[in-house]
C-alpha cells in the first residue's frame, strides 16, 4: 500500500501549491453553501482506499465501505461506530448493496466472479447465499464482476462481467434461491462498468460499458434483442450513470471526466459538461487536476448536484456543481476536506454527503444553514441505436432465460 508521500508523489499531485482562479472571499461569494464536517473515522488500519460506499434503504445512518483491501466495513454515521467487518472475497470488490427490503442485508461483488449476500446480525465467516457462475472461459477462470445491482423489489440480482473470450457478460440470478438465470452477452462489446437497475420501474436497467455504450433494458421480455428498448452512445468510455429521480433521466461521467444528461429515448445527451468546463465552473485553473466523483439526485429540490475535486494540495479541494437550466453552476464548498475522495453516497433523508478516499477517511458532511433556514453565505476558518442481437440461452442452461414470466 502506498503511503501518503508515496501516493501523492504517483499522482503528481502539487502539495505546495494551489491553483484556485480566486481569492478565498470570491470563493465564497459564488459558492454560496457550504458542508461542514459533521464526523469522521479513519477506516482503514493498512492504508487501504475507501473505493465504494452504499447506505441502506431504511435506516439512513448505516452505510457500507468497501476498501482497496478487499474488506468491506459498515457504520452507523450518527455515531461513527463500527456495525460489522467483512473478510468475504479474494480480489477487488466492485460494488456493494443493501437489500431494498431489509437493512441487515448486504450484497457485495467482487472480481473474484461472485455475489455473496451478507446477514449483518449473524456471525459473518461465512455468507448467508452465493451467486456465481458455473461457466468458465478458457482460462478455466470464474468471469471476474465489474459491476452489479439488485432489483427494487429485492428479486433478481445482475452483474456484469469483464470481457471473456470475446463476449461482456449480464448474468441475471433470482436473489431468493441464488439460482442463475441466464444473460446476456450481445448488447456490449467491452467491459461492463456499470448496472443499475431503475429505482421504481422494477425490470428497468441501464448498463454502461468501456465501449462507450448506455443501453437501456426491459427484462420481463423473452430474449435480449427484444428487452434491448435503447442505446446510447456517449461516445466516451462510460465510468458511472446514475438514473435521476423517478423519471427516465439519467447521468453518465466518462473515463475523461465529462458529464452528460440524457433521456433514456434521446438521440443525443440533453446536457454535456466537458472537463474544461467543470474545472472552469470549480474555480480551478488546472484542468488536469479537476476529476468527477459522482452525480446526486437530490428528491427534495429536485436538483442534480455534481461532485468534483482537485489532485493539488493532496485533494482538499472539494465541491459541489448544480445543473441548472442546463447550465453548470457552484453550489458548496466542502471545509477541511484532507483526502482524494473516490467514492461518495448521498443521504435523502437528512440530505448528508458520505464521502470516502485514498488516506482512507469515512466523512459525514451536513450543509450548514443559516438561523433564518437559508444556506449560509458567509465563508468559514450519439446517436439513438438498436443494436440487433439474437437471444442466446446462458452456455450450459438447459431452460430458456426468461424474467417475470
Amino acid at each position: 500500500m502506498f503511503d501518503e508521500e508515496s501516493l501523492a508523489n504517483s499522482l503528481n499531485v502539487v502539495s505546495d501549491s494551489d491553483d484556485d482562479a480566486c481569492d478565498s472571499e470570491e470563493l465564497a461569494s459564488l459558492f454560496t453553501g457550504q458542508f461542514e464536517l459533521q464526523a469522521q473515522t479513519r477506516v482503514s488500519k493498512n492504508n487501504a482506499y475507501i473505493l465504494h460506499l452504499c447506505g441502506a434503504t431504511k435506516l439512513s445512518s448505516r452505510v457500507a465501505v468497501g476498501l482497496s483491501d478487499y474488506s468491506c466495513e459498515v457504520y452507523d454515521v450518527n455515531s461513527v461506530a463500527n456495525v460489522a467487518t467483512i473478510f468475504g472475497h479474494g480480489k477487488d470488490l466492485s460494488g456493494l448493496r443493501f437489500s431494498p427490503k431489509n437493512d441487515n442485508l448486504l450484497y457485495t461483488c467482487s472480481m473474484d466472479g461472485t455475489v455473496k449476500l451478507w446477514d449483518l446480525r449473524t456471525d459473518l465467516t461465512s455468507c448467508k447465499t452465493e451467486f456465481k457462475d458455473g461457466t468458465y472461459g478458457a482460462t478455466g477462470a470464474p468471469k471476474p464482476l465489474t459491476s452489479f445491482d439488485v432489483a427494487p423489489d429485492d428479486r433478481f440480482v445482475c452483474a456484469g462481467s469483464q470481457l471473456v473470450d470475446g463476449d461482456a457478460f449480464l448474468l441475471f440470478w433470482d436473489a431468493r434461491s441464488s439460482k442463475l438465470l441466464g444473460g446476456y452477452w450481445e448488447s456490449h462489446s467491452e467491459d461492463v462498468t456499470q448496472v443499475c437497475f431503475h429505482p421504481l420501474k422494477q425490470t428497468t436497467m441501464a448498463t454502461g460499458s468501456t465501449d462507450k455504450l448506455i443501453n437501456i433494458f426491459d427484462i420481463s421480455a423473452s430474449c435480449e434483442d427484444d428487452a434491448l428498448l435503447h442505446t446510447l452512445n456517449t461516445e466516451s468510455s462510460v465510468a458511472k450513470i446514475t438514473w435521476l429521480g423517478g423519471e427516465d433521466s439519467l447521468s453518465c461521467i466518462t473515463h475523461t471526466e465529462d458529464v452528460q444528461l440524457w433521456k433514456t429515448d434521446g438521440e443525443r445527451p440533453e446536457v454535456q459538461f466537458s472537463r474544461e468546463t467543470v474545472t472552469k465552473c470549480l474555480q480551478r485553473t488546472s484542468v488536469d487536476n479537476c476529476y468527477l466523483i459522482d452525480v446526486h439526485w437530490k428528491e427534495t429540490s429536485g436538483q442534480v448536484m455534481l461532485l468534483a475535486g482537485s489532485l493539488s494540495r493532496k485533494g482538499q479541494c472539494l465541491r459541489s456543481l448544480e445543473v441548472t437550466n442546463e447550465k453548470l453552476k457552484p453550489m458548496c464548498q466542502f471545509l477541511n476536506n484532507k483526502e482524494v475522495v473516490r467514492t461518495s453516497w448521498y443521504l435523502q433523508n437528512d440530505e448528508r454527503v458520505i464521502t470516502g478516499g485514498e488516506a482512507g477517511y469515512l466523512n459525514v458532511w451536513k450543509q450548514r444553514q443559516a438561523s433564518n433556514g437559508h444556506e449560509n453565505n458567509l465563508p468559514s476558518k450519439s446517436s439513438s441505436m438498436k443494436m440487433p442481437s439474437k437471444f442466446k440461452q446462458h452456455k450450459e442452461f438447459s431452460k430458456p432465460y426468461r424474467l417475470c414470466s
